[in-house]
């Protein structure tokens, strides 16, 4: 009877280590099925991200791309009479598209009349000519001239 009860106790002691043992292993298990878990959500987020920035760029794309044709349109004078060959757009997107204007620079001519005595400056006069024909950049180099004034000398 003592022999019974000491193989009784020792296999109590052994199913107790092997549910120990396993009950490790199943948390170390379950660690890493929860680490699992949370890499799959990460991933699937990630690729929801992916997905919605596709079809943003996407969409980009098609709005540029119906732009383009558009331009292609002007460009070649065609009406567009059609209705998928309309594209509308606000003030505020033309005005963002369309490039600045050009400086406009005006050309200035000052006639300097000067009196010379005996190598000095005795009096000076200013008189600002505006040229004919509007902004330098309409015009020619060299085909304007100043007036023909008289010159004296003392």
């Amino acid at each position: 009877m003592v022999s019974l009860s000491l193989q009784n106790h020792t296999l109590e002691d052994t199913l107790a280590d092997t549910q120990n043992r396993y009950g490790l292993q199943m948390n170390q298990l379950n660690m890493q099925l929860q680490q699992l878990e949370a890499q799959l959500g990460d991933l699937r987020a990630q690729a929801e991200r992916q997905r919605a920035e596709y079809q943003a760029l996407l969409n980009l794309k098609d709005k540029l791309e119906e732009e383009i044709a558009t331009y292609h349109h002007l460009l070649e004078g065609d009406e567009g009479d059609a209705q998928g060959d309309r594209v509308e757009f606000s003030l505020d997107q033309a005005l963002r598209a369309a490039p600045p204007p050009p400086p406009q620079t005006l050309k200035k001519v000052v006639i300097i009349n000067q009196e010379i005595v005996d190598g000095e400056v005795v009096s000076q006069e200013e008189m600002e000519v505006a040229p004919p024909n509007g902004p330098a950049d309409e015009e020619e180099e060299g085909t304007w001239s100043p007036p023909e004034q008289e010159v004296t000398s003392d």
